[in-house]
C-alpha cells in the first residue's frame, strides 16, 4: 500500500508530520520571509527524486533538489513524493455456541495491528531547515506518531 504524499518546501511547516496530524498541509503557500524574497518558496527539481530501491537512510534522491534562484518560484510540485508504505492488518475469529433456540453465545477474539509492523514516516522533509543538502535530509528517522501497537480483545456476547 502506498504511503502518504508529501511536499519538499523551504520554510513553513510542510513536513510530513503536519500532514499526518490532521490530513492538511499547513503553512503551504506564500511565505512572509522566504529564501527567494517572495512567493511560494519551493526548491527546483533537477532530476527524478524517486529511487528504485528505497532504504531508511536514502528514501528519495536528495540530490534531485536545489535551491531556486533569487526572485523565482521553484518548480517542485506539491505532494510530488510518497512516504513509506503503510501496513496495518486486523484479524477477528469468532465461534457461536447455541444455548437455546432463541439464545446464542458468541466468543470472539479480535486482534488489531496483528503483524505489529512499525510504520515509518519522513519526519523531516522540510528543505528549508539545517538538513537541506546534507546527508540527513531525506532519511527516515521516526515512526508514525499515530502508530498503534498490537492489541487483543476478547469478547463474550449473548445474542437473543
Amino acid at each position: 500500500m502506498a504511503g502518504k504524499p508529501f511536499s519538499i518546501i523551504n520554510g513553513g511547516s510542510g513536513a510530513d508530520q503536519a500532514i499526518e496530524a490532521d490530513g492538511i498541509l499547513h503553512g503551504y503557500g506564500n511565505r512572509a520571509v522566504p529564501q527567494n524574497g517572495g512567493g511560494n518558496d519551493r526548491p527546483n527539481t533537477t532530476a527524478d527524486p524517486r529511487l528504485g530501491h528505497k532504504t531508511l537512510s536514502e528514501f528519495f534522491n536528495t540530490a534531485a533538489f536545489a535551491p531556486q534562484p533569487l526572485g523565482t518560484i521553484g518548480n517542485t510540485q506539491r505532494n510530488s513524493l510518497f512516504g513509506p508504505d503503510f501496513r496495518h492488518v486486523d484479524l477477528s475469529i469468532s465461534k457461536n455456541f447455541p444455548v437455546t433456540e432463541r439464545v446464542n453465545l458468541q466468543f470472539r477474539v479480535e486482534s488489531f495491528s496483528i503483524s505489529n509492523t512499525p510504520n515509518f514516516f519522513i519526519a523531516n522533509n522540510n528543505s528549508g531547515n539545517q538538513q537541506f543538502g546534507n546527508a540527513a535530509f531525506g532519511t527516515i528517522s521516526a515512526t508514525d506518531p499515530n502508530y498503534v501497537p498490537r492489541q487483543y480483545q476478547f469478547v463474550l456476547q449473548a445474542q437473543f
